[in-house]
This record gives C-alpha cells, structure tokens and sequence, in this order.
C-alpha cells in the first residue's frame, strides 16, 4: 500500500479540536504501521493501544506491560489480568476477540494456551511503549518503570 502524505485544512470548532487530533494521530499510525508490517513496531503499538473505544481494553495492555516486565519470564497468567484490571473471563474473551478484530490479528503480545488457560507475554521495548503511552510520555518508556496502572 503506498501513502501519499498531503496537508489538509479545515475550520473545525475549537471543542472538536482534540477529537480530530485524535483521529488525525490514529489513521496516521496506522497507515505507518501498516507500512511497517510488525505488530510489536513502535507504530503499530501505538494503533493497537489507540484501537477502539475500550478502556478495558487500555487498561489491560497496561497492566500486561507492567506485569511482563515484572514476571519471570515475562508470562502472565490470565485470570490475574482479569482480576487485576477488574472483569470477569467471560468480558475479558470478549474484549480480546473485538481487539483482534480490529487489529486483524496483529497484537502487540504473545498468548499462549495451557491446557484450558492462557497466558500472556510483552516484551520489554512494547511495554515500555505502552507504558509511555499510558502516561502520556511519548517519548518512551524504561523497563525499570515502577508507576502502575
């Protein structure tokens, strides 16, 4: 897919402005991301932290990126997520199944099935991007980050 970049104006009213700025930065990245074709690229974490309208689905990716960075190994079991970020397995599956979805199958994570549970693995350079992303540090995160969700 080639993107042509073109500058665009318009008069919008001034409480719409940070709705726009919003959607402007998401089809950005995910055209860039899209580009990129790696679902763990800056870019394309950016996109799937910004997919949907989902605080579930935010607050999950937070907690897994603090979680991975603290656990041996990096997994995550999956009743712990639910737990941690407040709903049951059942709203859980379905906000995993409509992020999916949305991102074509591109997560930023690693899932895993054990017998009849999950787990789940973030690397560090995304966690730390969610991580940054969450605490409106664009510039990125560090691994040694203790502030949780």
């Amino acid at each position: 897919m080639t993107v042509n970049w073109v500058p665009f104006t318009a008069t919008v009213p001034d409480w719409s402005i940070p709705m726009m700025a919003k959607h402007a930065a998401h089809y950005a990245a995910r055209a860039t991301a899209e580009r990129a074709g790696e679902p763990t690229s800056p870019e394309a974490v950016v996109e799937a932290y910004n997919a949907g309208s989902s605080e579930d689905w935010r607050t999950f990716l937070r907690v897994l990126a603090h979680e991975s960075l603290a656990a041996k190994g990096g997994w995550v079991g999956w009743k712990p997520l639910c737990d941690a970020i407040g709903i049951d397995r059942r709203k859980g599956a379905g906000m995993l199944g409509a992020a999916q979805k949305r991102l074509n199958g591109r997560m930023p994570f690693e899932r895993e099935q054990l017998g009849d549970n999950y787990r789940f693995r973030m690397s560090g350079d995304v966690a730390d991007t969610i991580i940054a992303l969450a605490t409106g540090n664009s510039g990125g995160g560090s691994s040694d980050s203790t502030e949780q969700p």
